[in-house]
Order: structure tokens, then C-alpha cells, then sequence
């Protein structure tokens, strides 16, 4: 363990053994993240049974690795400022002034997210495209530009090529 994680460990154990309650997230990678075979988003599995997909309904896990993000970390390698939408459990570039648009109304929501570090052409599963339609992260690997809840399906225009690390 690095010396700096465990420093920070300590100090949230004393923070929780004083009656304080501790900080809603903390440096981490983050597993549970999937891939929509609907709508080609990235979306937080384990919030499934509140998400919405813009292809209708919920997302769906079926076909989808699991990938793992890093989150809180100050010094983390990428770009900085993504966040989790607690409205539909998606991905969001929240760098950009706008919040995008969100399938489950209006603009997408930071309430509680981390801060979220994506790598460009980095080790993992590349083609990971942000759509500036929506602000939201989709895979464009596939022969479908998905559903994008801005209209129509996800644009790459303008968009680096994001890299996912995989379980």
C-alpha cells in the first residue's frame, strides 16, 4: 500500500472513530461500470434498477465487461471533471460549462459523483468516444452510433479517443 493511501485510510478511520461522519467518497477505483448494448452508453451497474436508458427503460447489462474507473485522485493521469449522473447512473463530461442532456429529463446531475480521470489512447478498451450532443461517454466500436438523449444517435466529432480498463 502507498504510503499516501494509507495515511488517508488512517485518517478516515479517526475521522469515523470521533463521531464525524465520514466524506460521501474518497480516491478509489471504482468498479461496476457497463456497457448499454442499447443505447452504446456507460452506465453504473449497480444502480441498473434506477437507470435510464434513452433507447428506452433501463440500461442493459447483458454483453457488458466490467470496467473499472478512477476516481478522487488528484494525481491520476487523464481528464479530470467526468462525473456519475445520479438521474439515469450515466457517464458525463461536466468540463465543458453544460450539464448535457439526460434521458431521464433535462440536464444530467453531479449530486454525490466523484470526479471521474479518463485516459486518451491509453492502455484498455479504446474507441471511447464523449458525445457532445448529450456530454455523455459511449462506445463507438461497434457498427451503431446508439441513442442519444439529445436526438438521434451519439456524435464523435470532437471527441479524443478514451481508453477503459477492464476487469
Amino acid at each position: 500500500m502507498h504510503r499516501r493511501r494509507f495515511i488517508q485510510i488512517a485518517g478516515l478511520a479517526a475521522v469515523g472513530a470521533a463521531g464525524f461522519p465520514l466524506p460521501a467518497y474518497a480516491a478509489d477505483k471504482q468498479e461496476g461500470w457497463r456497457w448499454c448494448k442499447k443505447c452504446q452508453g456507460l452506465f453504473f451497474g449497480e444502480g441498473i434498477d434506477k437507470s435510464k436508458c434513452p433507447a428506452g427503460k433501463r440500461h442493459t447489462l447483458e454483453d457488458s465487461g466490467n470496467y473499472i474507473l478512477v476516481q478522487n485522485d488528484e494525481d491520476a493521469t487523464g481528464q479530470k471533471k467526468w462525473r456519475w449522473c445520479h438521474k439515469c447512473q450515466g457517464l458525463w463530461f461536466a468540463g465543458g460549462g453544460e450539464n448535457g442532456k439526460c434521458p431521464a429529463g433535462e440536464k444530467h446531475g453531479d449530486k454525490e459523483s466523484g470526479d471521474y480521470a479518463l485516459n486518451q489512447d491509453g492502455e484498455g478498451q479504446g474507441d471511447w468516444r464523449w458525445c457532445k450532443k448529450c456530454q455523455g461517454l459511449w462506445f463507438a466500436g461497434n457498427d451503431s452510433a446508439g441513442k442519444c438523449p439529445a436526438g438521434k444517435g451519439h456524435v464523435k466529432d470532437d471527441s479524443g479517443n478514451y481508453t477503459l480498463a477492464q476487469e
